[in-house]
């Protein structure tokens, strides 16, 4: 068992279930992230440790009081020889394993995160760039100290309030502790509504849980709660059952942190309750060998875990297979072994022969190094120069959208209805007037559209509501698209527009992307959809000569830009170890445009047959990067690829 002589020698007291709850909670954090659909409320292993980092580092100071033994600086020194070594050695690691895998905006924002986890804040850093849950987590290899930076400004405040409370209100230890748990409780539940990554990240809404510890380390201490050996073992049992029901049960759609966050968080506090005086049965069952040796690797595995999980996918460019995952599992319990075994427990329980400061100024020197370094990186833009100019240039496609693709999109109802919107026009219009209509995939459209006002003299207006196809009295979870479509119905009664040109993102509207009808509220199927879509067509049939609607454009999983320069970057990796690089599938069939199109008479310009030969389809062309995300063409691509379509379409439709 690992260090298990050591932890004896140096704690008696050393509570057995306490490290199989943390190989619970460390288990579900490491699984939910390797795969959520595991464990979907494993995140609440954070909240698992809360509660016990609460409730043991009172433990230790409230013994060290009574000892008269306590001091800051011996607290703060025992603080650093536990979490210091491995956190930065972990730190360390990422920052080179970064310099080798990370292109240069990401390896940027690598070192800003780094910086701020040496200096204490990496919640706020995290809070203030992004979600816990976000969907771009894996270019984050230190996003789960945010974490440890809540635990750890707890620790810088927590001890100073208790000396100074200890000393003029010592018999108010618990109602003064528990006052601040209800403030911050209530603040919590006040916030998530509105704010929840507020409350995820920030010390005053997680503050509570660590303090449900301490009012628990108090209530031992003070001998405050009393009751039967069966009580006891119905505590432990609930517990037990309450954290475990948690973690399977809840999801990232679960109101958290708040009052279902009490389940996890009460369940554990129940377990230490029923175990602190003598062993229940279920406190048997974590005290076994397997349970205590992941406990007591529990902070190593979760330093450890995130990077390993995060630089793989990072490198595969995509979600892990079910071996992938075991074997990311193993790698992570290993280093994990090594660090305990090597790192941590030597810095943890070596004798300091100079002075007692000696950990602290240590600490304080490489974590101004690193803190140097990295802020380095991060001035420099992640060190470009290690990357070749051909890799950036694809990787520069995803800002390849022109000023007004970005200024025009999203006009107000009001600014559409009076026509205050994007217009373009040349000296020479031949009078052919065209609306083009859409949601952002519109947008991509505009380019090449704005070439033929001048190439052809037409006049364009361009209206585009992000995330709303044009589809008249269709609602979708963004809130303002059937007032925005609403508002160029009126458009098109108040000017006489010769062509409408319609184009969205159909594939993701009743999938990604649900939607619903003012007829009723429910979502609505494909089918659903396509019957509002031809009731669309059928109107503006009756407000405009022409109407053309442009395809489904091909779409993929990966974002297209750096799926390519990171096949690029890693192509000297990918030869050295045989990696073969599977090219994503695009998807573009959506049946239901097809047929509101043909019931209508309404002619189709599908980008697939531009795009795709065969089933597959083009990510370039001629070393140009066709897109700038997974769906949206860039600007010099949809120029390249539609631009001679759209002139043909157009000119077919009006005559020429």
């Amino acid at each position: 068992m690992i260090g298990k002589k050591r932890i004896r020698a140096n704690n008696k007291a050393h509570r057995l279930e306490i490290d199989g709850l943390r190989a619970i909670a460390v288990l579900a954090v490491v699984f939910y992230h390797l795969d959520s659909t595991l464990v979907p409320g494993g995140f609440l292993g954070v909240d698992v440790f809360f509660v016990i980092s609460g409730f043991l580092i009172a433990k230790s100071i409230f013994a060290d009081i009574d000892a008269e033994r306590f001091t800051l600086l011996s607290f703060y020194e025992r603080r650093a020889r536990r979490l210091a070594a491995p956190f930065l050695l972990v730190v360390g690691v990422s920052t080179i394993f970064g310099y080798a895998l990370l292109m240069p905006d990401d390896y940027s924002a690598f070192g800003s995160s780094a910086v701020s986890a040496l200096l204490l804040h990496s919640n706020h850093y995290f809070f203030g760039v992004s979600g816990y849950f976000s969907p771009d987590a894996h270019s984050k290899p230190l996003l789960h100290f945010w974490s440890l930076s809540v635990e750890e400004q707890f620790y810088l405040v927590f001890p100073v309030m208790t000396l100074v409370v200890a000393r003029w209100c010592g018999s108010h230890l618990f109602p003064i502790f528990g006052a601040l748990a209800g403030l911050s409780f209530a603040l919590c539940v006040f916030v998530v509504p509105n704010q929840p990554d507020m409350a995820f990240f920030l010390i005053p809404f997680r503050a509570w849980e660590l303090l449900l510890g301490v009012l628990l380390a108090i209530a031992l201490r003070q001998d405050r709660i009393r009751v039967t050996d069966v009580a006891k073992e119905a505590c432990s049992a609930i517990g037990v059952v309450l954290v475990l029901w948690s973690i399977v049960f809840f999801t990232s759609d679960t109101t958290h942190p708040g009052f279902p966050t009490l389940i996890p968080c009460i369940g554990t506090a129940l377990v230490i309750f029923g175990d602190s005086e003598r062993k229940t049965i279920p406190g048997l069952v974590l005290s076994a060998a397997p349970m205590v040796g992941l406990g007591r690797l529990s902070y190593a595995l979760y330093l450890w875990h995130w990077p390993v999980i995060c630089f793989v996918v990072y490198y595969l460019g995509r979600s892990l297979t079910v071996p992938e995952q075991m074997a990311v599992f193993a790698g992570s319990i290993l280093l994990s072994i090594l660090t305990l075994e090597f790192i941590e427990n030597p810095a943890r329980f070596r004798k300091t022969r100079i002075f007692t400061g000696e950990t602290i100024a240590a600490t304080i020197v490489v974590i101004s190094a690193a803190s140097v370094t990295n802020l380095a990186i991060h001035r420099s833009g992640g060190l470009p120069q290690r990357v070749d100019p051909e890799v950036r240039r694809m990787a520069d496609a995803r800002s390849d959208w022109t000023p007004d693709q970005f200024t025009c999109a999203d006009p107000d109802p009001s600014e559409i209805r009076t026509g205050d919107i994007c217009r373009y026009t040349t000296s020479g219009a031949t009078g052919l007037r065209v609306l083009l209509w859409g949601d952002l995939y519109a947008t991509a459209l505009l380019p090449p559209m704005v070439d033929l006002t001048d190439s052809d003299g037409y006049e364009l207006t361009f209206v585009a509501t992000n995330g709303c196809p044009p589809i008249l009295d269709l609602e979708t979870e963004k809130g303002n698209c059937a007032e925005a479509n609403d508002a160029v119905r009126d458009l098109m009664k108040n000017e006489a527009f010769d062509l409408l040109v319609m184009a969205a993102n159909w594939r993701s509207y009743g999938r990604d992307n649900p939607v619903s009808f003012r007829t009723y509220e429910e979502d609505a199927t494909e089918e659903g959809i396509g019957a509002g879509l031809s009731t669309t067509l059928a109107y503006s049939l009756t407000q405009t000569t022409s109407v053309l609607v442009v395809g489904q454009v091909p779409s993929y999983v990966v974002d297209v830009p750096m799926y390519l320069a990171r096949a690029s970057f890693f192509a000297p990796i990918d030869q050295l170890i045989g990696t073969r690089r599977r090219l994503p599938t695009a998807q573009w069939e959506v049946e239901y445009v097809h047929i509101a199109a043909s019931e209508a008479g309404v002619d189709v310009l599908d980008p697939s047959e531009f795009l795709c030969t065969n089933g597959l389809c083009r990510m370039m062309q001629d070393e140009l990067v066709l897109y700038k995300d997974r769906g949206h063409l860039s600007s010099r691509g949809s120029q390249a690829i539609m631009g001679e379509p759209l002139r043909n379409a157009i000119s077919r439709l009006a005559g020429h």
